[in-house]
C-alpha cells in the first residue's frame, strides 16, 4: 500500500447480505489481494469465482473454496486497474466461462 497500491470495497448481494470483501491492486499490476469475509457455505460440489468486470463482459479470474475462518485472503494474479467492477459468484467445481451461479460480492471500482 505504501508504494500506490488501491483499495476497493466488495458489498454482500441479497443472496449473501452478511458479506463483504476487500480489493486491495498491487501498484505493479501484476497481482491484487483479495480479502472475503462471511460468505455462506457451499454445497461441495460449488466453489466462488471471482470476476473482473469490464463494461458488460465478465472474465473468471479465480476460484476458491472457503476455510474454516471467516475470513479468507486469496492472491489473484490479475490486474484490475481498468477493470470497472469485481464479483464473486457461486460456481460449480473448476469454474464456468461465464457466471452462471447466484452474486454473492459485488463492488464497484
Amino acid at each position: 500500500m505504501a508504494a500506490g497500491g488501491s483499495i476497493f470495497s466488495l458489498a454482500g448481494t441479497e443472496a449473501a447480505p452478511g458479506a463483504s470483501g476487500t480489493l486491495v491492486q498491487d501498484p505493479a499490476g501484476d497481482r491484487a489481494f483479495l480479502l472475503v469475509k462471511s460468505l455462506p457455505s457451499l454445497p461441495a460440489n460449488r466453489e466462488y469465482q471471482i470476476w473482473r468486470i469490464k463494461g458488460d463482459r465478465p472474465v473468471g479470474v479465480g476460484t476458491f473454496g472457503l476455510t474454516d475462518r471467516p475470513e479468507q485472503l486469496i492472491i489473484l494474479g490479475a490486474d484490475f486497474a481498468d477493470a470497472d467492477a469485481i464479483g464473486v459468484s457461486v460456481e460449480p467445481l473448476g469454474g464456468s466461462p461465464a457466471p452462471t451461479g447466484q452474486i454473492v460480492l459485488l463492488g464497484t471500482l
